[in-house]
């Protein structure tokens, strides 16, 4: 009953993980609380490097005039992920907020830890064939760069382990083993090398296995 209300979706008889269900419930909060009552919608066309910086801060004013709750201050990180073209140098910046980080397993392999699936996740990537990206200076889809790095950090931080994936039509699970220390999370490394934020240790507040056995997620909270 209560999963209906908090999203319809939710009472489709079909399977959702907990994940899911914990991103309907901090949405349906966020609009009951959002402290703004005319939404100012914007566009990022930020260039990152060197003028990353007032990137940020105009994306925080902006983005405070199209959104603001106190859940969001609670549960919200911020991202930012630099493209940078292969072809000619051009350079893209894009800010993000989410209220969880979803980090996938590694593949055949028995075990891994939290730290390494991080570090994966906050690494650098290529684009290239059918994810090229549309170059405005170029004028064509080139192969660039992506790094993507924390910008701000929110009170309680929830890292998403995504155990599932499809394979042949159906759900297939990974039940590697994740190991963590739960009294010391230090993201500190995966912060943008000119955020402003000083990253303080987590440590491991809660655990939530799937709704219906369908993932797993840490809640991370500030040591005292």
């Amino acid at each position: 009953m209560f999963a209906s209300q908090v999203n319809s979706c939710l009472a489709d008889g079909h399977q959702h993980d907990a994940s899911e269900f914990q991103l309907f419930l901090l949405d349906a909060l966020h609009e009951d609380t959002n402290q703004v009552t005319k939404r100012i919608s914007f566009e990022q066309n930020y260039k990152g490097g060197s003028q990353i910086m007032n990137d940020a801060k105009d994306y925080e004013k902006k983005s405070r005039l199209f959104s603001c709750s106190p859940v969001n201050k609670i549960f919200n990180l911020q991202t930012v992920s630099e493209l940078s073209c292969t072809a000619c140098g051009e350079q893209s910046a894009t800010f993000e907020e989410c209220s969880l980080i979803t980090v996938e397993l590694p593949e055949h392999a028995s075990r891994t830890s939290l730290h390494h699936c991080l570090s994966s996740h906050f690494s650098q990537t290529t684009l290239d064939g059918d994810c090229r990206w549309n170059c405005p200076k170029c004028r064509a889809p080139k192969p660039a760069s992506r790094l993507t790095k924390l910008w701000s950090l929110p009170p309680v931080v929830v890292v998403h382990l995504k155990r599932f994936s499809m394979e042949n039509g159906d759900y297939a699970k990974n039940t590697m083993p994740v190991e963590f220390d739960p009294g010391r999370l230090d993201l500190s490394e995966y912060l943008h090398e000119y955020s402003p934020e000083s990253a303080e240790p987590y440590r491991l507040y809660a655990v939530t296995v799937g709704l219906v056995h369908l993932a797993s997620s840490l809640s991370i909270t500030h040591g005292m």
